[in-house]
This record gives C-alpha cells, sequence and structure tokens, in this order.
C-alpha cells in the first residue's frame, strides 16, 4: 500500500476514472476508428498515475465506459463474460496497491438472471470491488423499470455503491455533434426521474446511487418534474421530488460541471455532503486544468468553502458515505489526518 510521492497528505479520490484495459480489446475499441481520441488512450497504469499525481488524486475508482451494443446487441452470456474479464483486470490493479485504485465492477444489467449470479459470486471472493458500474439506460429500459426490482434487492442487501453514467444514445436526426454534448446530460436527467418517480431510492435505501456529471440536465429539470411530471408521491411514502432527493441516498460527481450548475444543484436539495470529486479521466486529461475538470467548477461557482472543496467533496464524503475499505485504507495510511 503505497501513497503518492507527488504531494503530500491524503488527496483526492476521483469517482469518475475511465479503465479501458490494453488487455481487453472490447475495452480499447473505443480508441479505434476515431481520429480524436487515440492521442490520449491510456495506455497503462502509469499513465493513470502520471495523471493521478499532476492532480492530487491519491485514489482512482475504476470503470469502464459501457457501450450500449453491448447490452442491447450481445446474448446475455458474452455480456456477462465480458464483465468477468474486465472486473478481472481491474482488481489486479487495486490488489497491486490498494490505496491507489479502487473499482466499479460492471454489471450484466439488464439480464437479471445472468446480474444476479454475477453479484453473488463476486461476495463469495476474497477480494471484492468496491461497487458497481450502469449505463443509464441498460438495454431499453431506464434504471426505474420494474423489471430490475430483483437486482436492486440483491445490491440494497449488499449495501452497494453504484455508478450511473451516460451511455452513447440515439441522436435527433439533423444535429451534426456527438452524443457528450447534450445527450449525456438529457440522459441523466432521464434515469434520475425513472429512479424517483418509480420509488427506487425509496425502497432500496441502503443502495448509493453516484450520478455522474452534476446529475446532467437534472438539476435544472427537477422542479419541471415536480409540477408537470407523474408524482413522485405515490411511490415515495408520499414525499416530493425535493424531499427525495434531500433525504436519499443520491449523490452526484463533480466531472464535465460548469460553475452555473452548483448553485442549482444546491438549490434542488443536495447537500455538500453528497457532492463527490471527480475528473473524467482519461478525456479531461486532453484539456488540462480547466472547467471541465471536476476540481475548477465547484471553486469557480462561489458555493462551496475551502473545507468543502478540500476535504468533504475532495475525499470525505466519499470515505463516509460510499467506500468502507478505502476509509479502512485511508485510516491505516493517514490516521488522523482523514475523519471517516
Amino acid at each position: 500500500m503505497n501513497a503518492s510521492t507527488a504531494f503530500t497528505g491524503p488527496g483526492r479520490i476521483d469517482t469518475h476514472h475511465h479503465y479501458f484495459g490494453d488487455s481487453i480489446p472490447e475495452l480499447v475499441s473505443e480508441f479505434v476508428n476515431d481520429g480524436a481520441q487515440p492521442f490520449f488512450f491510456p495506455k497503462g497504469v502509469d499513465d493513470h498515475l502520471e495523471y493521478m499525481d499532476s492532480m492530487g488524486i491519491q485514489t482512482a475508482v475504476l470503470s469502464p465506459s459501457i457501450k450500449k451494443e453491448w447490452h442491447t446487441q450481445w446474448p446475455p452470456a458474452r455480456w456477462k463474460n465480458l464483465c468477468e474479464r474486465t472486473l478481472k483486470a481491474q482488481l489486479k490493479i487495486q490488489e497491486s496497491n490498494p490505496l491507489r485504485f479502487g473499482t466499479f465492477a460492471m454489471l450484466p444489467f439488464p439480464h437479471v438472471n445472468e446480474t444476479l449470479e454475477f453479484v453473488r459470486d463476486i461476495y463469495t471472493q476474497e477480494v471484492k470491488p468496491d461497487g458497481f458500474a450502469l449505463s443509464t439506460a441498460m438495454g431499453n429500459k431506464y434504471l426505474g423499470d420494474p423489471a430490475f426490482d430483483p437486482m436492486w434487492e440483491e445490491l440494497n442487501k449488499r449495501d452497494a455503491a453504484i455508478f450511473v453514467h451516460p451511455s452513447d444514445t440515439a441522436m435527433p436526426p439533423g444535429l451534426d455533434y456527438q452524443p457528450y454534448v447534450f445527450e449525456y446530460a438529457f440522459d441523466t436527467a432521464r434515469a434520475i426521474a425513472s429512479t424517483i418517480v418509480n420509488g427506487v431510492f425509496t425502497r432500496y435505501p441502503n443502495i448509493k446511487f453516484l450520478f455522474s456529471h452534476n446529475g446532467g440536465a437534472f438539476p435544472f429539470m427537477a422542479k419541471r418534474l415536480e409540477d408537470l411530471g407523474p408524482s413522485a408521491k405515490e411511490k415515495n411514502n408520499g414525499k416530493s421530488v425535493f424531499e427525495v432527493i434531500k433525504t436519499s441516498n443520491i449523490f452526484v460527481d463533480t466531472a464535465i460541471s460548469a460553475p452555473v450548475q452548483w448553485p442549482v444543484t444546491l438549490d434542488i436539495g443536495f447537500p455538500v455532503e453528497r457532492i463527490i470529486y471527480a475528473s473524467d479521466y482519461p478525456y479531461t486529461a486532453a484539456v488540462g486544468e480547466v472547467a471541465y475538470h471536476g476540481k475548477t467548477a465547484p471553486e469557480e461557482s462561489g458555493q462551496f468553502t475551502r473545507h468543502d472543496l478540500d476535504v468533504k467533496i475532495a475525499r470525505e464524503n466519499a470515505l463516509k458515505g460510499l467506500f468502507p475499505r478505502l476509509a479502512s485504507e485511508y485510516k491505516k495510511a493517514f490516521g488522523h489526518k482523514v475523519d471517516c
């Protein structure tokens, strides 16, 4: 267990840090035949560590980008096999330095039996991931779909942390931009709305959901959902949309946010304690220390104290709210210097 020597103190925990293991062709395929991306494709663990050291990141929780074709076109067994191979590769990195690396394991959603088998098998193993990764929509269903209830029940029993990231989506015709420009933000808003109005956060209170990119467009749309959408109260014990946000285990990360988003995020009920630092490596590595990196926009918003930024958002919220294994590692490495 080795801490970074590039900076002093515990540093940050990066909860949105993509992994493209070069031993797994399906993951590397994101950078094939795309002239805009290969120049920042991480070649190995050293590339991750170099970036982490430069940004004061002590721990990166690795998560692959989930391609839509894997859960819409592939047979369930093939998709589950990719999840298994990817997890094995990620855990190998985590085991090499359990302080500097954590793991979100892809789940073979939307396939119920395969997902239940995968999760139950993980909990028989000595080395486990720190949580699980899902796309905003799996197959043609958003996360609040009742078909997913057996999987939420299992994950609720495990007090699981779930990282939710948008995936490639159907683009409106005639708009010449990549889905990450607008569609990722909209799809994240749909996923949060789906889970709220279907009572997922209320029925499965032990699951910690972490939505990427500051919850996408959802903070701007929450009042519209409350005023004009299907009632949240029916499946949330009478709670409104805003009451669900305030009282549930819903976290948002800081990756690719803008300063204007943070007053809105706080206004709709997200407390500082459920905001988590994230970099969105390797994509933000190409542009450096700008607002799209998860550190700069919260600072520029003027909404947070120095303690909020450097302690709570940087690592404390993750250690207290999401990652008990990492909390133990930080106690061993830094003792009284961290509050877990």
